[in-house]
């Protein structure tokens, strides 16, 4: 094959590989379950709870176990307190089980399973019930944040675990904008806040630390739209939103905040509308686990996986544009961020990602609808998980349903 012919099968699987999903199967769970809590401990993801069929909630555990691709109903006892829309976080080597609901009423319970010693014991309750709430870790201590309690009022109280006393503590300051079914993550001891449920969908993106000296809610930012009740995942400094509750029914929508760079991008969409998963992160991939589908709330075991590092092309994308797409990048080389501008002459599904020489996607800057009209983004030189990439040379796949464009791009550190 002479270098123009090789040219052209490169450039013809960069724009096929753009859009191509990444989102594979995984062993599907014993028991559906929607509405579950799971965390990762010891190379294992580990699931709890949750509603399945017949509306029966469940005590059960199922643990999951990369190296066979297999789910285990026996390794871990059932716990107490039979619940769904609760959350579950590690901390000091145990796993805390923290609220959520029954079929009659919100809980306030909380119990600690010791995976070394595979025993469960219970803790003192929170001080207010509370269901669709977040537990993250800031500042080394157990935080819950939001949720609602019973009757639908929503909690603004925020609690904070201490461990010394083997109690809940009231942080000194209260939330400032109530949610319930949102989406949480920390990052540098950040607390950030994206969509949720207040007294209809939001869409508004905060960020807080609570109990710091400084403390506010600072809005940075709005999602595509407003949406809840899905699961989120970090990665590095990069934020997964993933699918959820939307006002035209539930969504398979992937978008990805960097809170290194205050960036909000789209990524590579569920191959499902889902909402009400549990999610987890291991080995820098990220599982969603069972959830609801469709207009009747069906609850399903399936388990989708999803890999944030350089993902290999690959060709089955539609078909390929054969018209050429008016873009340019600059500054050509460049250090630090690249601007991508381009001109879409037409009302249709806008796409955007970077390349390395092999044809493995190191970044999906952009998946959305747009109108006709000028457009530009940046690349921050980092990858997927907002890693820094390496110097060399890269291409920047910009693709519509008409038309493509392919720019050769180099980054010198």
């Amino acid at each position: 094959m002479n270098r123009f012919m090789k040219i052209i099968v490169i450039t013809l699987l960069l724009i096929a590989g753009l859009g191509a999903g990444q989102w594979k199967d995984r062993a599907v769970l014993n028991v559906p379950r929607a509405g579950a809590a799971a965390v990762t401990w010891g190379g294992k993801i580990y699931v709890f709870g949750g509603k399945s069929l017949n509306n029966n909630v469940l005590n059960s555990v199922e643990v999951y176990d990369p190296s066979s691709d297999t789910w285990d109903s026996t390794i871990v006892d059932p716990f107490v307190n039979a619940r769904y829309n609760t959350s579950a976080i590690v901390w000091e080597n145990k796993i805390y089980l923290v609220g959520g609901r029954t079929n009659d009423e919100v809980e306030d319970n909380v119990e600690i399973y010791d995976p070394v010693q595979n025993k469960w014991e219970e803790a003192q309750e929170l001080h207010e019930g509370r269901e669709g709430h977040s537990v993250n870790i800031i500042n080394d201590l157990i935080y819950t944040i939001g949720g609602q309690e019973e009757n639908y009022h929503y909690v603004d109280d925020i609690e904070y675990y201490n461990d010394l006393k083997g109690e809940w503590e009231d942080a000194e300051f209260e939330m400032e904008y109530q949610r319930a079914a949102h989406f949480a993550e920390v990052f540098n001891n950040d607390y950030y806040m994206f969509g949720g449920y207040y007294f209809g969908l939001t869409n508004t993106i905060y960020k807080t630390v609570p109990d710091s000296k400084e403390y506010a809610w600072v809005l940075i930012d709005t999602l595509v739209e407003p949406r809840a009740y899905g699961a989120t995942a970090r990665i590095g400094s990069s934020i997964y939103i993933l699918g959820g509750e939307t006002r035209h029914g539930k969504t398979n929508r992937v978008e990805i905040y960097n809170a290194e760079t205050d960036s909000l991008y789209a990524g590579v969409n569920l191959t499902e509308a889902t909402s009400g998963m549990a999610s987890a992160v291991l080995d820098s991939s990220i599982y969603i686990i069972g959830g609801f589908q469709g207009p009747d709330n069906e609850i399903i075991d399936h388990v989708k996986v999803y890999n944030s590092n350089v993902t290999s092309i690959r060709n089955e994308f539609l078909t390929t544009p054969t018209k050429t797409l008016l873009a340019k990048a600059y500054p050509n080389p460049f250090n630090g961020s690249i601007k991508i501008e381009l001109k879409i002459p037409y009302s249709e599904q806008m796409q955007i990602g970077i390349f390395n020489t092999l044809g493995q996607q190191i970044r999906f800057l952009e998946n959305k609808k747009v109108n006709p009209g000028k457009y530009s983004v940046f690349w921050d030189a980092k990858d997927n998980s907002g890693s820094p990439v390496s110097s060399g040379l890269y291409f920047v796949i910009v693709k519509t349903q008409t038309q493509h464009q392919v720019l050769k791009i180099t980054y010198v550190k």
